[in-house]
């Protein structure tokens, strides 16, 4: 560290603003366009505020048709427009300020997107009814034609649609979002299923018109209950029949009402109704529920898997971040952190704080230090641990297992270690055999008198014990 700095982290710190300092110099543009926010236009929070509006003037259109005063033909003739708007004072005050509203979305709107306000057609619809809402409160009503035209703005119920991409972001709208999903991705298998299920009509309806509308019998016998059962209501064309058979398939008085009195006059037709409803309302429409159920929660798995990749990019930037700090903390810029580097390092509040954002306090960051760290140098890579970090604030199975592989790392270092030791001291005693057996065969040997000549000079290998005494 600099010597102008009394303590490791105010020269971390002075290093950080001056390295930070030059990003800024070279790049000021790109730092400052991460940095600009989203036209108002295009939040949430103003999306949200105009769908407010837009649902209570859905809810007071329908309140005023119920509560509203009712004009006879008489006072429509005879009032003039102003009275007219006298005895709709309230609902009349109301329009006004929806009107406000959502000409000044308008407004803002074309100011803020410019040329990309007419690229979009939700925009030029919304638009147009706004003109039409303007006719209608401003222009129609002192002309005596208010409220032809009010319908129209109905239609911009349709305009919340498009808040469903600001409403999945939100988790309470959650399962709002997965229904909806589910339903616009099952749209492609429903038509599908549609178009079958009209087909099986449209044959079905043929063959019920030839063998039941265009039978006499059905106009000159009783039936079953003792009436004349007029089957060219319910069969007379293939249209009516198509219609007849949509019954059958809704289950709705398909009994009573159509087939007894069918199968009373032909009896093999009950199997025809029969195979068809086993065919349509329990094949093809259970079909169509399995579907939607399918998207369902193939949307869930594919919303979830998506917040999962969201999260894992913001990760993989804080610890870029992360790994910038740390670097710029490596005085030397040899990539490899001290334990006085990293100590000072993790003092400093944006490191501590995107560490705790990524899931790792700075007691676990100084363990895994110490982890990555088995022989106790006091230095490791930053590019090993930023990856040991990635690693790390995964998921918490993952997690786990690479606690402990680091853990069987370091044991494993540590067990290195050791036998670089042991064999250190078995080196050392092989050499003091070597120095005893000498002198005992020179010196020992003339002192005595006996003879050590047989003596090995080295040691023999160390064996492991074969047996328990």
């Amino acid at each position: 560290f600099t010597m102008a700095s009394a303590r490791p982290e105010d020269a971390v710190a002075d290093i950080t603003a001056k390295e930070l300092g030059d990003e800024e110099d070279e790049d000021p543009d790109a730092r400052a366009k991460s940095k600009v926010k989203p036209p108002i236009v295009e939040t949430m929070g103003f999306n949200l505020f105009v769908g407010f509006f837009i649902v209570l003037n859905m809810i007071l259109i329908g309140l005023e048709q119920d509560l509203a005063v009712e004009l006879t033909q008489e006072e429509i003739h005879r009032l003039t427009a102003m009275e007219k708007i006298q005895k709709r004072m309230f609902w009349y005050i109301m329009e006004n300020v929806f009107l406000v509203v959502f000409f000044t979305e308008s407004l803002l709107r074309i100011c803020y997107l410019r040329r990309r306000f007419f690229g979009d057609l939700w925009n030029l619809v919304d638009l147009t009814l706004v003109f039409i809402s303007m006719a209608d409160t401003w222009v129609m009503a002192f002309i005596g034609g208010s409220g032809s035209l009010r319908i129209l703005v109905i239609l911009r119920i349709l305009r919340m649609l498009r808040l469903v991409r600001f409403v999945r972001l939100i988790r309470m709208f959650k399962e709002l979002w997965l229904i909806v999903s589910g339903l616009v991705n099952s749209l492609k298998t429903l038509a599908w299923v549609g178009l079958l299920l009209m087909c099986l009509l449209y044959v079905c309806a043929i063959f019920l018109t030839t063998q039941v509308g265009q039978n006499p019998d059905y106009k000159e016998l009783r039936s079953y209950d003792g009436t004349i059962w007029p089957a060219d209501v319910y069969f007379g064309t293939v249209l009516k029949s198509m219609f007849t058979l949509w019954q059958i398939v809704t289950l709705d008085g398909w009994c009573d009402g159509i087939v007894r009195h069918v199968s009373f006059r032909q009896p093999y037709l009950a199997v025809v109704f029969v195979v068809f409803i086993l065919f349509t309302s329990y094949g093809l429409l259970n079909i169509v529920v399995g579907v939607i159920v399918e998207n369902t929660l193939g949307a869930a798995q594919k919303n979830e898997d998506n917040i999962k990749a969201t999260k894992e990019r913001q990760r993989r930037k804080l610890l870029e971040h992360i790994k910038k700090l740390f670097e710029l903390s490596d005085v030397d810029g040899s990539g490899i952190l001290t334990a006085e580097e990293f100590r000072a390092a993790v003092k400093m509040p944006e490191v501590a704080e995107k560490l705790e954002l990524i899931g790792l306090p700075i007691d676990e960051a100084e363990q895994l230090f110490e982890l990555m760290d088995p022989t106790g140098r006091g230095e490791i890579a930053v590019q090993d641990f930023i990856a040991s970090c990635l690693q790390l604030t995964g998921s918490s199975k993952k997690r786990d297992i690479m606690q402990v592989s680091l853990a069987v790392d370091n044991l494993m270092a540590r067990m290195d270690d050791l036998d670089g030791k042991l064999g250190g001291v078995e080196a050392q005693m092989s050499t003091m055999h070597t120095q005893t057996v000498g002198f005992m065969k020179e010196t020992l040997s003339v002192i005595t008198g006996y003879d050590y000549s047989h003596l090995p000079d080295d040691l023999p290998p160390l064996q492991a014990p074969t047996s328990m005494d």
